[in-house]
């Protein structure tokens, strides 16, 4: 984890060297690969989201995900976030949250995630927090409800002592870019 933090720290500070936005987001990825060391090695299913301010599916889909969580027990799932906002910032910005968000999403085995979806936003993914495999993608145009029966269908899913193995392109997923 700390070569990533690096290189990625690295590769920011190159391109924008003590500019505001380097700072910002040399923080946040600071904070975003540290912090929460503790709390994911526990759950055995993640949730992912990709979302922005500027994202009108996010508006939809966050609410709907926040009800569908709380249908089952505290601690099933972990939630990571990343937050593509300032990628619109402008080219320095957008190479920062880029790497930043390449980097959080392969610690959290789920780098795949990154080089197939890239800098879309509006939707999340349950994975398996051993192997990184999807068990489902959730986006806005899908109920609460339907939420909360695939939280609880991954979650068992999870708990099984193999992984699972899940199509990333099923068709519960967006279109894969390219």
């Amino acid at each position: 984890m700390t070569s990533l933090l690096s290189l990625a720290w690295t590769r920011l500070r190159g391109r924008a060297r003590g500019s505001k936005t380097a700072r910002c987001i040399g923080a946040g990825l600071i904070i975003g690969l540290l912090a929460p060391q503790a709390s994911f090695a526990e759950a055995k299913l993640k949730l992912i989201t990709l979302t922005a301010d500027w994202c009108a599916k996010c508006h939809v889909l966050e609410p709907a995900l926040s009800r569908a969580l709380q249908t089952i027990p505290s601690g099933t799932v972990d939630y990571v976030e990343i937050d593509l906002t300032h990628m619109r910032d402008g080219p320095e910005a957008r190479q920062g949250v880029s790497a930043a968000s390449a980097a959080r999403l392969a610690i959290h085995k789920a780098g795949w995630i990154w080089e197939a979806y890239g800098e879309r936003t509006g939707f999340a993914f349950l994975i398996d927090a051993r192997s990184g495999e999807p068990f489902a993608c959730l986006t806005s145009a899908i109920p609460a409800e339907t939420m909360a029966s695939q939280l609880k269908l991954a979650s068992r899913m999870a708990e099984d002592t193999e992984s699972i193995p899940y199509s990333k392109s099923g068709p519960d997923c967006p279109a894969l870019i390219g």
